[in-house]
């Protein structure tokens, strides 16, 4: 009989497993170390069971799995001396175990100024959410026309759910006293340090005040800019509207005055007005509603720009359905009529969305103007920002990320949800059951390759995980690896308590979530049948129970 010795670092490993599943497994305190047991026997007795795993220096290394701790052992059988050398007993992420990953993420608002962050609150992030709102209350109408148009616009309702799922959260953050209180808290701090310094206080004393200055003015400039926009939101009705009034206008002038971007695409943009779009009607409809909506909500009485879609005392949806029943604009023939009569034609139509289109030319190109003036301003000042936190942190504090390769740091954790704790992991037990309780309904449909082997997965396996590892746009993909260096799963998302973390980092709730590694290669083997994938990233090994 082979016999089994335990190296000092595999034995180190094995106590800290077992006593884990001590701590947290009361149920089944000793499951740990009553399977290492029954693998050593399985040793003793098959020193060559293990699968050969490649993808490490040292030759000759099998692995067993320890199936339902699904820690894994490795060892080395010395055949001439009928000895097997455990040198490594590795496990899944447990709770509470550190966890890094690297990525190259993109920015955050972390830095921005109090001002900054309101201006956010307070105009900003609510237009997203009117908007991606009244997108998806569109998607959800075409999707409801049958099942061909459901496939048709699934990718785009996924698209705006999704970001309106974080433009959402992110509000939420801005309003939450206890984020916002910190941000004053830190920017105190942050402004002390400078002022404590007459040098720096003479080179960044001022940023602040006129950080607060440029949201004033982006405040007073993008509502009606907004409004003016016929892209804020698109459709037919303002887009040939808006195309028809820039054509008349542009052909009134001599060739040579004539707009260099007008010029390049003068031919496209007739053809455009003179073709008859075949927009789809509730398209059209909703679109137009949702640009008034938006004139109703940020434009005040008495501006123009409102009164040219709003009549008094009437709602969005009133005034849409008039200017729809109206309007002659989606038209050609009309479109036609007025491209031939010239500006004459175009000053006297009485159509209320070409009277709306006149209106937004006259002032689109000074808000124009001046919001770029803005934006150049607080690029700058955003600049100096950035410099004084240096001079005043150094090192101590890492700059904004900037898709460049960045590592953190993190632990394996739950969280509180709902009166009680969302897990640290799930398995596929609750991919399937979330598909069974919504009766497999969208968007908690099976796919179909999942369906067909339900009864082939191993339901205990972990899917995904949660921690606190701190994650922004860009890391979707990113490996995250244990303290061993071994990768045990792939960011791809954050909870909605994370997504305030946009602005300022807290780990009390807000969690990146990962797709185990276990589960990758679950599915991998039982729903993909990817056996030449498995073998390459698991060393050769093939399909079997000492996976």
């Amino acid at each position: 009989m082979t016999t089994v010795v335990v190296v000092d670092e595999a034995a180190q490993q094995l106590r800290e497993i077992v006593d884990w599943w001590i701590a947290n497994r009361a149920a089944a305190t000793t499951l740990a170390l009553d399977e290492f047991e029954h693998c050593v026997r399985l040793l003793e007795s098959s020193p060559d069971v293990g699968l050969r795993f490649h993808r490490t220096p040292v030759p000759g290394v099998r692995r067993v799995v320890m199936k339902r701790t699904k820690n894994h052992v490795y060892y080395v059988h010395d055949a001439d001396n009928a000895v097997v050398y455990i040198i490594a007993v590795w496990g899944a992420p447990k709770e509470g175990d550190p966890v890094f990953i690297t990525g190259n993420p993109g920015s955050t608002s972390r830095l921005i100024t109090v001002a900054q962050a309101m201006y956010e609150r307070a105009y900003r992030h609510p237009l997203q959410v009117q908007i991606y709102e009244g997108q998806r209350r569109l998607l959800q109408s075409l999707a409801a026309r049958g099942p061909e148009m459901e496939r048709q616009v699934r990718d785009d309702l996924f698209s705006v759910e999704n970001s309106l799922k974080a433009a959402r959260g992110e509000l939420e953050g801005l309003r939450d006293t206890t984020l916002v209180a910190k941000k004053i808290r830190w920017e105190r701090e942050f402004r002390g340090r400078i002022e404590a310094d007459p040098g720096l206080e003479a080179a960044y004393g001022d940023v602040w005040t006129k950080l607060a200055g440029l949201q004033v003015r982006k405040l007073e400039v993008s509502p009606r800019l907004n409004v003016s926009n016929p892209q804020t939101v698109g459709g037919p009705h303002l887009g040939y509207a808006g195309q028809l009034v820039t054509y008349v206008r542009e052909m009134a002038k001599p060739e040579a005055q004539r707009s260099e971007e007008f010029r390049a695409g003068a031919e496209q943009i007739r053809m455009m007005l003179e073709t008859p779009g075949g927009a789809d009607p509730e398209i059209a409809a909703a679109t137009l509603e949702m640009h008034v909506a938006l004139a109703a909500t940020l434009l005040g009485p008495g501006d123009p720009l409102r009164e040219a879609l709003l009549r008094a005392g009437e709602s969005a949806p009133q005034a849409a359905a008039r200017l729809g029943r109206e309007s002659q604009i989606l038209d050609p023939a009309f479109r036609r009529r007025i491209m031939e009569g010239g500006a004459a034609a175009l000053d006297a139509a009485t159509d209320p969305l070409l009277a709306f289109a006149r209106e937004a030319a006259k002032v689109w190109p000074g808000l124009l103007e001046e919001w770029q003036a803005v934006q150049a301003a607080e690029t700058v000042e955003k600049q100096r920002l950035a410099s004084a936190l240096f001079a005043a942190y150094g090192t101590s504090l890492p700059p904004d990320a900037t898709f460049t390769l960045r590592i953190s740091d993190g632990v394996v954790k739950r969280y509180e949800y709902n009166g009680t704790f969302a897990p640290p992991f799930t398995t596929f037990y609750g991919l399937y059951a979330r598909a069974a309780e919504f009766g497999n309904r969208m968007p908690w449909t099976l796919p179909a390759a999942f369906d067909r082997a339900r009864n082939e997965i191993d339901m205990s396996v972990p899917l995904n995980f949660v921690s606190t590892l701190d994650i922004t746009g860009g890391n979707s993909g990113s490996p995250i690896i244990d303290r061993e260096g071994r990768v045990v799963g792939l960011a791809f998302d954050g909870n909605i308590e994370q997504l305030p973390n946009q602005f300022l980092f807290r780990d009390e709730a807000g969690r990146t979530v990962g797709v185990h590694s276990a589960g990758i290669v679950e599915a991998l083997r039982s729903v993909y049948k990817a056996e030449a994938l498995l073998r390459e990233l698991l060393g050769n090994a093939t399909r079997g129970g000492n996976q």
